[in-house]
């Protein structure tokens, strides 16, 4: 995701601004500025962000909050700015996605009416690409995910799950885990390990039925 932010940033000039949390244990929260060599990687902020609030999860959604919505709002009143539109990315193709609140616009989903097709379709054109499969995404096992979506990301890569458990392992206190009903990483793990149906990346779909559908005139016609 930082390779892509910056990749766009270097073909269309976008000027990005790089905002990173700075979270205490205690006392008023801010911000730093960063850039693409010297964003975190390691998921300190996030960690921070733990040691402060607990393990985010649906009954406690904290992380969009104090990862996003916080630091940008600091940054904007940094600069003199206390009126202003967020931008969200979700398509014309999500509604069950949408949430009309104060000061957010959804222009791919109003304004040019986007669908995931356009969008692939957009993207096969450039020069560079994310480089993610639809169900991955830049936070790999985000609460928000579906189930099977996770488990499949563990089974192709038995690594990403290293993260999370440290996070439940150090900070749970056998209490409060990542997952829907308070299931464990481990839980997933566990039952990425037994038979299921591994999701697929919709393009992935979409290519191969074109492959299966594909027909040529074999002349031999009476």
């Amino acid at each position: 995701t930082y390779k892509f932010i910056n990749d766009c940033d270097q073909n269309w000039n976008f000027k990005t601004v790089w905002i990173e949390p700075v979270i205490f244990e205690s006392g008023k929260n801010t911000f730093k500025i960063v850039d693409y060599k010297t964003a975190d990687r390691t998921g300190k902020a996030f960690e921070d962000m733990i040691k402060r609030y607990g393990i985010p999860n649906v009954s406690f959604p904290h992380c969009t909050r104090e990862l996003k919505l916080n630091p940008v709002r600091k940054y904007m009143l940094s600069i003199g700015i206390k009126d202003y539109l967020t931008a969200m990315g979700i398509r014309a193709d999500e509604p069950h996605r949408l949430s009309p609140k104060k000061n957010i616009i959804y222009p791919l989903a109003s304004d040019m009416v986007m669908t995931s097709t356009l969008i692939r379709s957009f993207w096969e054109k450039q020069s560079f690409d994310l480089q993610l499969k639809d169900y991955e995404g830049n936070c790999d096992l985000c609460w928000k995910k579906s189930k099977r979506k996770k488990m499949t990301l563990i089974k192709n890569n038995n690594k990403i799950s290293d993260w999370w458990s440290s996070m439940e392992k150090k900070y749970s206190k056998g209490n409060y885990n990542f997952h829907r009903n308070n299931e464990s990483t481990q839980d997933l793990i566990n039952e990425s390990e037994k038979p299921f149906d591994k999701y697929s990346d919709v393009l992935d779909k979409i290519k191969f039925q074109e492959v299966m559908d594909f027909e040529m005139d074999c002349f031999c016609k009476t």
